[in-house]
């Protein structure tokens, strides 16, 4: 007789696409990753060792405008206990490093504010970020296969409606 934890139990040649056939998300990542290399190198010979931009001020602005609404979003799941918290944690952590990155690499020699900037804050908040994303998604997972009321905190997960009674 079939246990409920048997019916739970995924087949293992489901577990990981490598074991069949790739979805074709995969496929497409692959090719990217490839192609991106004769890119790279395309880039790194052609372009100029300067570059005047009239547009900086807009595209810095541009790019802190969505990080705030990224933290925005972030905060408004976390306070929700929304399983939404998990992707914008990881767009808003991927952010901050990317902004870090560019804060070190277009920060002028004479001012390290930038790179200051990205050691202190930008990158360990990054790191936090992620770090709580990927233990609410391995929750998620875990909930997932028991059952929300194997949830070490039931309120803590919840997916669409206020599971509070009244809500």
């Amino acid at each position: 007789m079939e246990t409920d934890e048997d019916a739970l139990e995924v087949p293992p040649a489901s577990r990981h696409w490598w074991h069949g056939r790739a979805p074709w998300w995969a496929w497409i990542a692959l090719i990217c990753a490839v192609g991106l290399v004769p890119w790279i190198v395309y880039l790194r010979i052609t372009l100029p060792r300067t570059y005047v931009v009239e547009t900086w001020g807009a595209a810095w602005v541009g790019f802190d405008i969505a990080l705030a609404a990224l933290f925005a979003l972030t905060a408004w799941a976390a306070a929700g206990r929304s399983h939404r918290f998990v992707m914008f944690a990881t767009a808003t952590g991927t952010m901050l490093f990317v902004d870090g990155w560019f804060d070190t690499m277009l920060t002028d020699n004479s001012e390290d504010r930038g790179s200051y900037l990205a050691l202190l804050l930008e990158v360990p908040l990054g790191i936090a970020l992620l770090m709580a994303a990927a233990g609410w998604f391995r929750e998620l997972r875990r909930v997932s296969a028991t059952g929300p009321h194997h949830a070490r905190d039931p309120g803590r997960l919840r997916r669409g409606r206020s599971s509070r009674p009244g809500s």
